[in-house]
């Protein structure tokens, strides 16, 4: 399902950022040399464990996979015990927690923008 925090090495040391580098190359990929790898089980090996494919889907939507969770809870037996149960529909799950985790990832990553723009505001302050 995808690669975790992948661990990354440069040959010419740690570079904080590119612009305040005193190296003879500011900035290079670093090889990658360690990773945490997801795997999710397909709910077709649960063979009709309808308790095993939502712990399934749960833990797609806690880990924010909502595509691969929606997959799971619109599967026939999951879909039928989630309206006579719970009365709601896959989407009514899935779409608010997608919604919630897509506004933090967001802010998220606009915070981290910013952040990395002090770098080059010291950087174009000293020309």
């Amino acid at each position: 399902m995808d690669m975790i925090e992948p661990a990354h090495w440069r040959r010419e040391g740690y570079v904080i950022h590119p612009y305040m580098s005193p190296e003879k190359i500011p900035y290079t990929r670093a090889q990658m040399v360690q990773a945490d790898y997801l795997f999710f089980r397909s709910p077709e090996s649960l063979d009709g464990d309808v308790g095993a494919k939502i712990r399934l889907g749960l833990i797609a939507l806690a880990t924010g996979y909502f595509d691969y969770a929606l997959m799971v809870f619109e599967g026939p037996e999951v879909a039928d015990l989630l309206e006579t149960r719970f009365s709601c529909s896959p989407e009514d799950i899935v779409a608010p927690a997608s919604r919630r985790y897509g506004r933090k990832v967001h802010l998220k990553a606009m915070w981290q923008q910013l952040r990395r723009m002090v770098p080059l505001l010291r950087y174009l302050k000293n020309y």
